[in-house]
């Protein structure tokens, strides 16, 4: 049913140079994105396995932020959101501690979005209630 939703959207703006998978992140960077090759990586409101047993299945690991940054041509973004402030953080310091990628924003955003922002429905729905939404960019540099 996702893959319809999104291969329809991406039909009707004529978008030809995205690619979808249904597939674990964690697998299908690792193994299937070439170095370099890739101008930015979306990664909106993963699941933080809340239970401490649990976080190893958290998408945000120490390879999958390596990952990112492998896959990512200098000067790609890679963007990330979530509404769990601890997550957040955990995301920041995998993050932040990668050679070869540059914080550009880290921010906490709440209240009801402005007319220019362009919003996830998940985040549209969180703002509007006016629950508070993490945000982070960053930019793939040579080292």
């Amino acid at each position: 049913m996702l893959q319809l939703y999104v291969a329809t959207r991406l039909a009707k703006r004529q978008l030809a140079n995205v690619r979808v998978a249904c597939t674990d992140a964690r697998w299908f960077l690792h193994n299937r994105v070439s170095p370099g090759s890739v101008a930015a990586v979306h990664v909106y409101f993963p699941d933080p396995w809340w239970k401490k047993r649990h976080h190893k299945r958290r998408v945000w690991t120490p390879d999958f932020a390596a990952d990112c940054v492998r896959v990512l041509r200098p000067g790609g973004k890679l963007h990330v959101a979530t509404d769990v402030p601890a997550y957040f953080e955990v995301i920041r310091e995998l993050l932040d501690g990668q050679v070869g990628l540059r914080r550009l924003m880290a921010a906490e955003q709440s209240g009801p979005p402005g007319p220019e922002e362009i919003l996830t429905n998940f985040e549209r729905k969180a703002r509007d209630k006016g629950e508070s939404v993490f945000r982070a960019e960053y930019e793939r540099v040579r080292v």
